[in-house]
């Protein structure tokens, strides 16, 4: 009778066990299926409201609705308040469609800063290019997870500048043998194959030799994690971003050149390393196992990680955030083209000053109502001599000239039928 008792509760325990084993694999399935279906309707989300936006510039109901730039601007520029680079309603607003920080602030020097003849052509061709390729700008539109993520170069130049924490690389591998022998003896305990008093006896000396190594470099490995936390979304960004671009085959040199600057660095590979180091970095600050990290000290050997990555290949990861910097403001650029057919690429021609346009107009106003003008300044044609009545158009006249003088050095096209441009 006993033995029956005994095989009934163990069958009513094996089957409470593979219930309960059901009803888990069941809820991490629908877990799953749900951060899936989550996932996908953020991606929507992400790539509707970048149509929308496209829409609201291609109908010119873009102003306010975007970033004007102003934290891009400069004292004193010879430029930039008078023909309205930098603002609300500005050149820089409507052209503003790059996904990260770096890329809106390379854009920014491209309309502040006339290239030289060389790079204007090179970026005109880029841009004739990427022009077309409007599936490529939805998918760098829909980048991360979250639009808050992003690509800060204050937060790379803070990490990057940042001297090297050298140390040498037996306190490394002495304190990933501590961490491990310790995560050992731990579980030993906790599984009983052996007592906690002999467990002790050598889980406190090698708990002192990490604390003796660790101790020391606390403040110095503090500055890191802080700044390694900071640039947790900015890495999937850029990440992300290089993975796509190291997909592209382009034919315009400066793209093929940019695109060269990653694979030869072996950028994606090597980015999503320090990603996960980041992720590392993020999870030990989660109160769940922030003990335990203390316990191992995780946070010491993961800035040593970080440390010795940065070594490596710190200054390649520059030319990598510069390559991807460049290569969205010459998407933005790419961009204003596609949503602007009727406007003309400029010839770039060298020698002497010459401004030669047919229908200029001004790239802020409206498609319907702004009236265009001829201008021919070259040697023949040194200078123009403006008059005309108050509010008859004069400003805006001479607003258009630069603002489209700017968009020529950029390397986009102009407001105009036909132009030459001496840059």
């Amino acid at each position: 009778m006993g033995a029956v008792c005994f095989l009934m509760a163990l069958h009513g325990t094996v089957l409470l066990f593979a219930v309960c084993a059901i009803l888990m694999f069941e809820a991490m399935r629908r877990l799953r299926r749900y951060a899936r279906a989550r996932a996908k309707a953020i991606e929507r989300a992400h790539r509707v409201s970048f149509c929308e936006r496209g829409i609201d510039r291609v109908e010119g109901k873009w102003r306010g609705k975007g970033r004007g730039g102003m934290e891009f601007a400069r004292e004193h520029h010879l430029y930039q308040a008078d023909l309205d680079i930098l603002s609300e309603g500005s050149l820089f607003e409507l052209m503003a469609t790059t996904r990260s920080e770096i890329g809106a602030e390379r854009l920014a020097d491209f309309l502040l800063d006339p290239a030289t003849l060389e790079e204007a052509r090179e970026r005109q061709a880029a841009v004739k290019e990427l022009g077309g390729a409007t599936h490529l700008r939805e998918e760098i539109a829909v980048l991360g997870r979250y639009q808050f993520q992003n690509c800060r170069r204050e937060h790379f130049r803070a990490w990057l500048d940042l001297s090297i924490l050298k140390v040498p690389r037996a306190v490394f591998i002495c304190l990933l043998f501590s961490a491990a022998a310790s995560l050992t003896l731990g579980l030993c305990g906790l599984a009983g194959l052996s007592g906690w008093m002999t467990i002790a006896r050598v889980l406190i000396p090698l708990l002192v030799v990490q604390a003796a190594i660790s101790v020391p470099l606390m403040r110095r490995v503090s500055a890191r994690i802080q700044a390694l936390l900071a640039l947790r979304g900015d890495v999937t960004v850029l990440r992300a971003g290089i993975e796509l671009m190291e997909c592209q085959h382009f034919e315009s040199a400066k793209l093929r050149r940019l695109v060269e600057t990653l694979h030869h660095g072996c950028a994606a590979l090597r980015t999503r390393k320090l990603e996960r180091l980041l992720i590392a970095v993020e999870r030990r600050e989660d109160i769940t196992l922030y003990g335990l990290s203390l316990w191992l000290a995780a946070g010491t050997q993961l800035v040593l990680a970080a440390e010795r990555w940065r070594a490596a290949h710190g200054r390649d990861f520059a030319d990598w955030l510069d390559a991807w910097a460049e290569f969205e403001a010459l998407n933005a650029l790419g961009c204003y083209a596609w949503e602007h057919p009727e406007y003309e690429f400029p010839e770039l021609v060298e020698g002497g000053a010459r401004f030669e346009v047919r229908s200029l107009g001004h790239p802020l106003l409206p498609r319907t109502g702004c009236v265009g003008n001829d201008v021919a300044l070259n040697e023949t044609a040194a200078f123009y001599l403006i008059s005309g009545s108050n509010m008859a158009g004069k400003s805006t006249f001479l607003r258009a000239m630069g603002l489209n003088a700017v968009l020529a050095a950029a390397g986009g096209p102009v407001r105009a039928g036909c132009a030459i441009e001496r840059v």
